[in-house]
């Protein structure tokens, strides 16, 4: 919902940066944790959320480039 909310606001301004950052780290280190145990479980439980903090840092990082 975020993301579509950032797309069509054509700016991530108005969400936490910490936020953002903490999304991205949190999700792909389980991801990667999860990837290196061999525990598919957890796996499919925390890679969509690593890929939505992709994501949203993504957009952070474009929306912040086209500013300037």
């Amino acid at each position: 919902m975020q993301i579509w909310k950032n797309y069509k606001k054509g700016s991530t301004d108005g969400i936490a940066t910490p936020l953002i950052f903490t999304t991205f780290l949190t999700y792909s280190l389980w991801s990667i944790h999860a990837w290196g145990k061999d525990d598919w479980n957890l796996l499919y439980a925390y890679f969509p959320g690593s890929i939505c903090g992709i994501v949203l840092l993504g957009q952070y990082i474009y929306y912040k480039m086209k500013k300037k």
